[in-house]
């Protein structure tokens, strides 16, 4: 099966320097399995969110980070998606 996620290079998001500097420190420390923080991106459309966490997987994704979508009507499920995830060697 292939990948349906297109990867993208952090460094290609412009005007949102500090904002990414913390989701970076944040994310090398839950890639490490150190202390971090949930995180909730949020803002208009078009503003990178989508991009940070697709840059986010090409960046750690060889270090086991990996992403798992819940579209907004599954969100009901997501108890058992995490259950599902439960035990798996990756960070999600």
């Amino acid at each position: 099966m292939s990948d349906p996620v297109e990867y993208l290079d952090l460094d290609d998001l412009i005007g949102v320097e500090r904002s990414l500097a913390k989701l970076l420190a944040n994310t090398e420390q839950f890639v490490r399995g150190l202390p971090a923080n949930h995180v909730l991106l949020f803002g208009e459309r078009g503003t990178g969110k989508s991009s940070a966490v697709r840059g986010l997987v090409a960046r750690f994704g060889a270090r086991g980070l990996r992403v798992v979508e819940v579209r907004k009507q599954d969100l009901l499920q997501l108890p058992r998606v995490l259950e599902a995830l439960r035990g798996a060697p990756w960070r999600f």
